[in-house]
């Protein structure tokens, strides 16, 4: 967030209700200065992730998180979970690579059952389960940061475009970006992800 303050570039797009866009909007509003507005759909963005593209992504996210204080152990109760120092009495105690394990069994044993025969998802995230949203998020997430990061090294300009973008799961909206993220969209995210063009209004 501090980052976006100061250079007016804003890498994460997640949202988890429209507050933050309400408030974007109420800011553009009283401005004076709205000239347009782009809505967007992944309308595969659950059957179509390959596993093997997901876990180098959480992989590389889960680096970052271990990565980034002075705690290397994951806490995981009931009650939620916490960075330690030592494992926990209570619950599951992560390491970085036991984590990563983690994650690798929970996408190699996606099964599910039709009549008598039991299947094994290969490519996608199992619609339903709990853990399938935060993977997509952190998966698109990964990407359109990835983009940003790079582009402000190049064009600051173009960079701060994307500073009234957002994303609800697969759900985008992009405001006051001069239609910058219809134009580059192919470029942030991987071939296997179809993203459309639900409403524009310039």
């Amino acid at each position: 967030m501090k980052c976006c303050f100061y250079s007016s570039v804003k890498t994460f797009w997640v949202i988890e209700n429209n507050h933050d866009v309400v408030n974007s909007l109420n800011k553009i509003n009283r401005k004076g200065k709205a000239n347009c507005i782009s809505t967007y759909d992944f309308s595969t963005l659950y059957t179509k992730i390959p596993h093997g593209k997901l876990v180098q992504v959480l992989n590389e996210i889960t680096d970052i998180c271990f990565n980034g204080g002075n705690r290397d152990l994951l806490s995981a109760t009931k009650s939620g979970a916490r960075w330690v120092t030592k494992p926990s009495l209570k619950g599951i105690t992560f390491t970085k690579d036991s984590f990563k394990k983690a994650v690798l069994y929970l996408m190699d044993n996606c099964l599910f059952t039709l009549g008598d025969h039991i299947f094994r998802q290969i490519i996608g995230i199992p619609m339903g389960s709990d853990p399938a949203p935060f993977m997509a998020n952190l998966f698109l997430y990964s990407y359109e940061s990835k983009y940003v990061k790079e582009l402000k090294t190049k064009d600051l300009f173009t960079a701060r475009k994307f500073r009234h973008t957002f994303r609800f799961i697969d759900d985008l909206l992009a405001v006051n970006d001069d239609g910058e993220f219809g134009r580059c969209f192919e470029k942030i995210y991987p071939p296997e992800l179809e993203l459309k063009k639900e409403h524009e209004h310039f």
